[in-house]
């Protein structure tokens, strides 16, 4: 369990951290409050993951030992896991993570719009 930013609580699961977001924040059980993982490091831990798993998956085809590439890939999970624990928690308001919903969902519109229009009239996406 994990830290809430605002009581200091020990009430915000994994899953609830992992899945957390600007525009969908974990609640804390004991106060109530919003909290998230800033996409700025959710995304680093992602890139570098898939970076070192890339690194894995050479290492291992190149040396063509099926143990090294099972070995190395548990470590890129080990060291996926050990981020996400060490991310930090970011407080926050239900306020301020509607006002991201809505950025998010009229950014999704415009692309959404656009992917539209060139597939009507620009001759496919």
């Amino acid at each position: 369990m994990h830290r809430c930013p605002h009581c200091g609580e020990r009430t915000i699961s994994n899953l609830a951290k992992w899945w957390s977001s600007s525009t969908a924040p974990t609640q804390c059980s004991a106060c109530g409050n919003p909290s998230f993982v800033p996409a700025s490091e959710s995304n680093a831990t992602f890139v570098l993951s898939a970076a070192l798993l890339a690194g894995a998956i050479v290492a291992g085809l190149s040396s063509r030992s099926p143990a090294l590439l099972a070995a190395l890939s548990a470590l890129v999970v080990v060291f996926y896991a050990w981020r996400w624990h060490r991310s930090t928690l970011v407080p926050t308001t239900m306020a301020e993570a509607s006002a991201s919903r809505t950025v998010a969902f009229i950014l999704l519109g415009g692309i959404a719009t656009y992917a539209v229009y060139r597939f009507v009239f620009g001759g496919g996406a």
